[in-house]
């Protein structure tokens, strides 16, 4: 029968041991998750290369430069990625996209939807001098416009509805985007062709009034 002495003198020994015995768990563990996620397949995705802003349309030319492919772990990997540049087309963005981050298809929308209905549209250039007729100047790429027209009558009342801003500048000729300072005195904007000599009428006279949609 082992004596008391003895007994306290393996305890230690004991506790050294189960110690050991942990830290041997412990680096299997290690080395089993590190060699899982070394195995874990791979798998290219398009990420920005630079801030994105809401507004922002992939071309051909600014996708060499907007965007880049990586390869990382399918795990990491959102739904609705894009694994490919021209899987994108041309897209305009809905919100601002930080650079680094992985691009999803609920980031963008087809191009194709800012003429929505049109059956001949055109992109048109204007230019205001009177704020009051442009919401103050607030007006940024990639928003949508309620553009209302006064009549003969002095009434005003709504023209042209939903309609896309394509590119908003400041007097310096800066492209300004959603939260973005200046204000905004240049636009390009979608419109049917045929309504395009009622607008630049209406402009022309001051007789138009533009909106900025917050839907």
């Amino acid at each position: 029968m082992k004596s008391k002495n003895s007994i306290k003198r393996s305890v230690p020994a004991l506790i050294g041991m189960a110690f050991m015995a942990a830290l041997a768990v412990y680096a299997v563990l290690i080395y089993s998750e590190k060699k899982a996620l070394s195995k874990e397949e791979e798998m290219p995705v398009v990420v920005a290369a630079s801030t994105i802003k809401k507004g922002f349309i992939t071309t051909n030319e600014n996708k060499k430069t907007g965007l880049e492919i990586k390869t990382v772990p399918r795990s990491v990997v959102p739904e609705m990625a894009f694994q490919n540049p021209d899987d994108m087309g041309m897209s305009v963005a809905l919100i601002n996209i930080p650079a680094g981050s992985i691009l999803t298809s609920d980031m963008f929308e087809s191009a194709e939807t800012v003429t929505g209905e049109m059956k001949n549209p055109v992109l048109i250039g204007l230019k205001v001098d009177d704020l009051y007729q442009s919401a103050g100047g607030k007006l940024r790429s990639g928003d949508r416009i309620h553009i209302y027209l006064q009549g003969e009558d002095e009434q005003v009342k709504l023209r042209w509805s939903g309609i896309y801003v394509a590119d908003a500048f400041d007097s310096g000729g800066n492209e300004l985007y959603e939260q973005d300072e200046g204000r905004a005195v240049r636009f390009n904007i979608y419109l049917e062709k045929s309504d395009v000599e009622e607008f630049y009428d209406g402009l022309d006279s001051k007789k138009l009034r533009i909106a900025l949609a917050l839907d």
